[in-house]
């Protein structure tokens, strides 16, 4: 990963938010997941619809491309306007 990857994945993880607020008021854990990627077309849809089948719904996905040369993020677009 390059150091503009690493800068970016070290200001998230001070920077986001540990908690939100749900509908009834009271503070609920929230999950960011980050991942990292570079050339991982081969994976990258399991990779997303295995964190979309989970049944906790407070989560935030970065998926961070890494100037891929495959079709990694393409796939990842097509990924969230389908099922985004």
């Amino acid at each position: 990963m390059s150091k503009f990857t690493h800068a970016f994945l070290l200001a998230l993880f001070f920077l986001l938010p540990a908690s939100v607020c749900s509908a009834k008021g009271f503070k609920t854990t929230e999950f960011v997941i980050v991942i990292p990627s570079y050339n991982n077309e081969k994976w990258v849809v399991k990779n997303l619809e295995s964190i979309f089948c989970q049944s906790y719904p407070w989560y935030t996905i970065y998926y961070i491309n890494d100037c891929s040369s495959d079709a990694t993020g393409a796939l990842v677009n097509v990924f969230i306007r389908t099922r985004g």
